[in-house]
């Protein structure tokens, strides 16, 4: 039976009074601590600009391997089937994907598609609208940990947040529903948004560790915390585990998927928030840059992109920031 998230609506934070925001900010930290996932509404992000995003990676995704060959190695770029896997695995996953760091003076470490110019254009827009939204939920979130409502944005931008765009292949006719095109795992990031996938299949797991299917409407962003949001909080907010399965709808189709890891500089360190520490981490200072270089060593992709000196952010940057 598919979960029911709680649902939120950004524009209470954007728009609403000091007790709207109060409410949005706390509704928001509740469901990331208790349930895991929220459904965010009211975010901007429009349905034309998802479906064009979707509608390039078709095209990319379609050229010739050698085509895409060109673009792969990096963490930036393209990734082949079957090299990022599930950690602790050894079977690599059966999807390729791409991946978009941040743009502007940065922009000299993507890689992108010459076969499809136009993915840069959309996918660049993407990213900066699923960063604002990002760090607009983030302001919201931070006076629930303690900290001042620009704690996350000063430590975001100039950082390694990615857009991830995924292609899943179409299965084979004689597979199994439930088949898993994905094996269990965490996200690195600290905050994950997801526009509406071509396709279903996400799942996540219950505290009794039941798997159960994600449904939202399309026009919903979903929304979950990852490993670094779970090792800064001392796991007050845990990093969700989830899964990619078969879904008998889809049929034979391919599905894509455009997953954005908002994450901080790599040089800021990851015990910050007072009165966070548990159990669950070794006491020892790390950074955000050590413990994203240790995630993806275990799924069997390159080292991140080295941190650069982050520019003076532009005030429309700032003004996100602070929601």
């Amino acid at each position: 039976m598919p979960t029911t998230l709680p649902q939120l609506d950004l524009t209470w934070h954007t728009h609403g009074d000091p007790a709207a925001r109060a409410a949005f900010g706390r509704t928001l930290f509740e469901g990331l601590r208790d349930h895991g996932y929220v459904a965010v509404y009211g975010h901007g992000v429009s349905p034309q600009l998802v479906a064009a995003a979707h509608l390039a990676a078709e095209r990319v995704f379609s050229a010739s391997d050698a085509d895409k060959a060109r673009c792969a190695g990096r963490l930036l770029g393209y990734t082949p089937f079957g090299v990022e896997r599930a950690p602790h695995s050894q079977a690599g996953d059966p999807k390729e994907l791409w991946q978009i760091g941040q743009g502007g003076p940065y922009d000299r470490r993507n890689v992108w598609p010459a076969c499809v110019p136009e993915a840069r254009v959309v996918w660049t827009e993407l990213y900066d609208v699923l960063l604002g939204t990002g760090l607009r939920l983030l302001g919201a979130l931070a006076p629930n940990l303690g900290v001042e409502q620009d704690f996350f944005g000063s430590r975001i931008l100039g950082g390694t947040s990615m857009l991830r765009v995924v292609h899943y292949p179409p299965v084979d006719e004689a597979a199994a529903v439930g088949a898993v095109r994905a094996p269990p795992r965490e996200d690195i990031a600290l905050m994950t948004l997801m526009p509406a996938a071509r396709g279903p299949g996400l799942q996540i797991r219950m505290p009794d560790r039941t798997w159960v299917p994600v449904e939202v409407d399309r026009g919903a962003l979903v929304v979950h915390a990852g490993d670094l949001m779970d090792h800064w909080t001392g796991g007050v907010l845990p990093a969700t585990t989830h899964r990619v399965v078969h879904a008998p709808s889809r049929g034979t189709r391919s599905r894509y998927a455009l997953p954005f890891f908002v994450q901080p500089r790599s040089d800021v360190v990851l015990d910050e928030l007072p009165g966070r520490r548990s159990t669950k981490y070794p006491a020892r200072p790390v950074t955000a840059g050590e413990l994203l270089e240790e995630r993806l060593a275990e799924i069997g992709l390159p080292t991140a992109m080295p941190t650069l000196p982050p520019p003076d952010p532009p005030q429309a940057q700032q003004r996100s920031a602070a929601g």
